[in-house]
């Protein structure tokens, strides 16, 4: 009997039996960029349930109570020097450098040719442009309203929700640790480049905020809405080029 591959599951079929000798009844397990799939659709679809239920909460272009509290106490607490630390923060959603940012991310993450890391930067910047416009598109159906000009400490245009820095700084910050961290072998290392993506969305929608230009459930929007398309995304590279195409780094069968 051939002993299988160390590190690969076998096929079922593939599985030889000596004669008089019946084959397995145990379906083989499922290769682990199929697990990783099914994790990230369902992530994918609670965001998406989240993201339409908020989006729902808007609709009636009625700013909640919750929101006009959570606003006054921003601007209640609001000082020069916040403000000022806000406006740098909120400097990390700017779409223009941003995409330059995941760009040169994704050449210095990426493996291989040149030809295979520019393929890899094309597929993150793409990515992110793709997430942007829908913002935008997002943004137009639901029309909903800045909060009053005169509480604002920042420059901000266009339709609130959901918020197109916040959504921003999330998709840049997702997909550059997904890049990066798919090189690194410590688990702890890997859960801090996350960690570092999470706190760039959250600070970068603080800003928004606290400078008066978002009510806070445009945040949320932001944040459920690039966390949906980072996971939609994630499925599809994983249907598309599994398991070692682009953002999968290659494994080495254990000897």
């Amino acid at each position: 009997m051939t002993a299988p591959t160390p590190g690969r599951s076998e096929p079922t079929e593939f599985l030889a039996t000596e004669p008089g000798e019946t084959a397995p009844g145990i379906s083989p397990p499922a290769p682990p960029h199929t697990a990783r799939a099914r994790r990230a659709r369902i992530t994918a679809v609670l965001l998406a349930v989240a993201f339409l239920a908020v989006t729902a909460s808007t609709r009636t272009h009625a700013v909640s109570s919750l929101d006009e509290y959570l606003h006054g106490v921003a601007l209640e607490h609001r000082s020069p020097g916040s403000v000022d630390l806000a406006r740098a923060v909120t400097r990390a959603g700017a779409s223009t450098w941003l995409l330059l940012v995941v760009l040169l991310g994704g050449l210095l993450a990426g493996t291989g040719s040149l030809v295979r890391r520019t393929l890899a930067a094309a597929l993150l910047t793409a990515t992110c442009v793709l997430g942007l416009l829908a913002r935008i598109e997002t943004a137009h159906l639901v029309g909903r309203a800045r909060p009053p000009r005169p509480d604002w400490a920042g420059a901000a245009g266009g339709f609130s929700f959901p918020s197109g820095h916040t959504t921003a700084a999330t998709l840049g910050a997702g997909l550059l640790a997904w890049a990066f961290a798919r090189h690194l072998s410590s688990t702890p290392a890997r859960r801090g480049v996350v960690a570092g993506a999470l706190a760039v969305a959250l600070v970068v929608g603080w800003s928004r905020v606290w400078l008066g230009v978002h009510w806070p459930t445009d945040v949320l929007g932001a944040w459920l809405f690039a966390g949906m398309w980072l996971a939609t995304a994630r499925v599809a590279q994983l249907r598309l080029l599994p398991p070692t195409g682009f953002g999968t780094k290659r494994r080495r069968p254990q000897q």
